[in-house]
């Protein structure tokens, strides 16, 4: 593995993982009231040009990364839709 590969690697590891803590906030509270859903809409459809360009290019590390990470993006838009839902049901009652 050469420089640019373990650059690449490394950069793939911490892209994965930043949403991590964003997720993890979201499911503990159950409450997304101070999430961007346009934020992580755009963040997603940029993982999965990322993704198509990925694999176009045959290039595993940018096709995995964005493959991780955007499942991760598209949790916490589902969660974030589902717990507004719910948020605006609790409130309209």
């Amino acid at each position: 593995m050469n420089t640019a590969d373990t650059l690449g690697s490394i950069g793939g590891v911490l892209i994965v993982i930043c949403q991590i803590p964003q997720l993890k906030k979201l499911i503990m509270t159950k409450s997304a009231g101070d999430i961007s859903v346009e934020t992580f809409t755009l963040l997603f459809l940029g993982q999965l040009f990322w993704f198509v360009y990925g694999i176009l290019k045959s290039d595993l590390q940018i096709t995995l990364t964005n493959a991780i990470s955007g499942v991760i993006t598209l949790v916490i838009i589902i969660l974030v839709f589902c717990y507004r839902r719910r948020e605006a049901q609790i409130n309209h009652v």
